[in-house]
């Protein structure tokens, strides 16, 4: 019995770290996959300010889609990084993580393009929030990705 126990902790184990190490990050994507769409919606931040998130829509294989979002904070030094994978206007699965923005400079007034990424966000606010997002999403899909994803 307690050997069974073992071996099912050990498959629990290493099934989640093997699935946080699939986990692609927007930059990563960026570089794999040619963007299909861009776009933006509004979004709520914390303290109830509505802010602008970013969107690229890439097509990652035949049948499967993905959307990386970006939300900066108000302060401009980082902010949520969501990715969304979906397949004909599904969603099947999704993350967001948190993000610092790099500055070129001591005056924190460049930004580079890259970002240090920090947690992942879990839970079932995140999840709806996420879910929310897409739909948003899926109504400002042009033709072309409609008819691909």
């Amino acid at each position: 019995m307690i050997l069974r126990i073992f071996v099912a902790l050990v498959f629990f184990i290493t099934t989640n770290i093997k699935a946080k190490e699939n986990l692609l990050t927007g930059e990563e994507i960026s570089k794999k996959y040619k963007v299909l769409q861009s776009l933006s919606i509004p979004a709520n931040y914390d303290n109830d300010m509505v802010l602008t998130m970013y969107a690229h829509i890439y097509k990652i294989d035949a049948a499967q889609c993905v959307i990386v979002s970006r939300l900066d904070n108000e302060s401009n030094f980082g902010g949520y990084e969501s990715i969304v994978y979906f397949k004909k206007g599904k969603m099947l699965r999704s993350s967001q993580q948190e993000f610092a923005s790099i500055f070129l400079d001591d005056d924190a007034k460049i930004k580079s393009d890259q970002i240090k990424y920090g947690d992942y966000l879990s839970g079932k606010e995140v999840q709806i929030s996420l879910k929310e997002d897409f739909i948003k999403y899926r109504e400002n899909f042009n033709k072309k990705t409609a008819a691909v994803c």
